[in-house]
């Protein structure tokens, strides 16, 4: 046992030591919240998944800021194409290729439990205009995959609390009340505004306790392109299921839900 809470702990001191490396120009410090064998590890620019039994270490995300030229040939970075234009030559053909940038900026919005919610924001350069947006991703650390509200509240709630929504009130194509999930999305149309579509439903955060109630807020994006940059959330007052009341409380205190982190 004492041997096996030394492995355990040197395994985590080579992660912690992992995470230093990736982190030499990081700003703020780094915090973790703990979920049975699991551990997330964040700071401002990426975030790591340590699983303790079987002592491996997953990236989750982590910020980009790269700068790029793209040819017949392959993918060439910045710093590689100053280095060929050291003569007229060199100068001469890069000056004849296009340059692209992709930034991608990631935070932290909640964790309970195993579930973790974080927010990517992203700017794209090299196409005919620049594309960028907000988008809400989350990740369950039980099954390596994302989350759905639907498997964590009651269908009848989440319906009763979308209907409720002004945002989803207004790009209604039908006036009426829907009698399923499938049947409000349906019947909604973002246009180029927002896209709606079920997916949503896994683009959310926790964002504060009131009562028996968690409001969730679901990030939604544009639709279309003329459209890009535009982003909204749909704030909603769910009843707290049993299963996640113990969850949401030890996020509450430790200040991982989206109001505190945010």
């Amino acid at each position: 046992m004492v041997s096996e809470q030394m492995n355990k702990n040197v395994f985590f001191i080579i992660a912690l030591f992992f995470l230093a490396l990736n982190c030499v120009n990081a700003q703020g410090t780094i915090r973790s919240s703990n979920y049975k064998k699991s551990s997330v590890v964040w700071l401002d620019h990426t975030a790591f998944i340590l699983e303790h039994k079987k002592e491996t270490i997953k990236e989750l995300y982590r910020d980009i800021n790269r700068s790029f030229y793209i040819t017949e040939n392959g993918e060439y970075d910045v710093e590689e194409v100053e280095k060929m234009t050291l003569d007229e030559e060199g100068l001469l053909y890069w000056g004849q290729q296009s340059k692209y940038l992709n930034q991608i900026d990631n935070s932290m919005l909640s964790i309970v439990g195993p579930y973790i919610c974080f927010q990517v924001d992203y700017y794209a350069e090299g196409g005919a205009h620049p594309s960028y947006g907000t988008v809400y991703h989350t990740y369950n650390m039980k099954t390596d995959t994302s989350i759905r509200m639907q498997d964590l509240f009651s269908e009848q709630d989440l319906l009763n609390a979308l209907q409720k929504s002004e945002l989803i009130q207004s790009y209604l194509i039908e006036k009426k009340p829907s009698v399923s999930l499938e049947a409000l999305f349906d019947n909604l149309d973002g246009e180029c505004d927002f896209y709606f579509t079920m997916g949503i439903l896994e683009n959310f955060a926790f964002h504060h306790i009131k009562g028996n109630q968690v409001e969730v807020r679901i990030g939604v994006s544009y639709g279309c392109e003329v459209m890009r940059g535009n982003f909204e959330q749909i704030a909603l007052s769910l009843p707290i299921p049993k299963a996640l009341k113990k969850a949401l409380k030890r996020a509450e205190k430790k200040g991982t839900l989206m109001r505190d982190l945010n």
